[in-house]
């Protein structure tokens, strides 16, 4: 991408991220079609054949990758961020719909009781899967959101904005979110504000290349893209233990066996946005212009 676009950058990224979001609405239905037909096994094969195809590179651009931008602070603000980020971002997407996965083993169709939290507030599994591929709608158009607004304004803006609305949306709305209303309000914004947050990898990878100036904008978006998979690799163990450790003793979701992953993925949205703080010491500031030189004579009062 980086190769074909010089303008707009975060717009373009931002859309291409955004096909992941609409294939999103119907695999969770495709899935479980899949799942229930011809087991998980299958199902898994099947899935590992769809590969991505890398595009030609530009016509006549030579790409020289550096790994300069490693010894960058700034890069590493928001690679600190972008990994707790990743703890929790997908713990709504493990969690609404989990009941699916536990009915299969071994290519057969145990009678296990439901266990994602939809079902867990008494919806059906049919609105869990819609809960799923609503917040995958509409975290692309979050993405396309965000990548607008990474193309015209300070990255710090961005993730602030970010950081705020993805808190309150999973404090407010999948704290309190007993019924299927409340639900889909939360995977509306949560994939808005939320899922739109990957658009803020170019934003951050251009505010590293102001410093890093030989920094290759794919290849940091790339390490980005590491950190948020090394923070997802953690996110099943972790979210696993914390939810045996039982229900806590307080109102509306907080109450069920899912509260503290409520909090969990709250704070990680919070603390995922840590490089906004660049901008109060580390963000790379934009070089002084230069002021024509001035010929002496023209320094001289026009009246003698």
């Amino acid at each position: 991408m980086d190769e074909w676009f010089i303008k707009r950058k975060g717009l373009a990224y931002s859309i291409f991220w955004a096909g992941t979001g609409f294939s999103g609405a119907a695999i969770p239905f495709l899935m479980d079609w899949a799942l229930n037909t011809y087991g998980f096994r299958v199902t898994l094969r099947a899935s590992a054949l769809v590969l991505p195809r890398r595009p030609l590179p530009a016509k006549g651009v030579t790409l020289e990758i550096n790994y300069d931008f490693l010894r960058n602070p700034l890069f590493w603000a928001f690679q600190f961020g972008n990994i707790i980020e990743g703890l929790g971002y997908f713990v709504p997407q493990i969690y609404l719909i989990s009941a699916s996965i536990h009915r299969y083993h071994e290519g057969m169709m145990l009678n296990l009781p439901s266990s994602g939290f939809a079902n867990s507030i008494g919806l059906s599994d049919v609105t869990a899967i819609a809960s799923l591929a609503v917040l995958n709608v509409f975290s692309a158009v979050g993405l396309v959101a965000i990548g607008f607004l990474v193309d015209r304004y300070h990255i710090s803006t961005v993730l602030l904005l970010s950081a705020v609305t993805s808190t309150l949306c999973v404090f407010v709305l999948w704290g309190f979110a007993l019924d299927a209303v409340i639900l889909f309000a939360f995977a509306i914004t949560f994939g808005i504000f939320a899922g739109g947050y990957v658009a803020c990898w170019t934003g951050c990878a251009l505010e590293v290349k102001k410093t890093t100036t030989n920094a290759d904008i794919a290849t940091v978006v790339g390490f980005m893209a590491a950190g948020r998979g090394f923070g997802c690799v953690f996110c099943g163990p972790m979210s696993e233990y914390l939810l045996g450790l039982g229900a806590l003793n307080a109102s509306g979701a907080y109450g069920t066996k899912y509260g503290v992953l409520i909090i969990l993925t709250g704070v990680t949205s919070l603390m995922g946005r840590f490089g906004l703080f660049g901008r109060f010491g580390l963000q790379a500031k934009d070089p002084e212009m230069k002021q024509p030189e001035v010929p002496p004579e023209e320094h001289e009062p026009l009246l003698r």
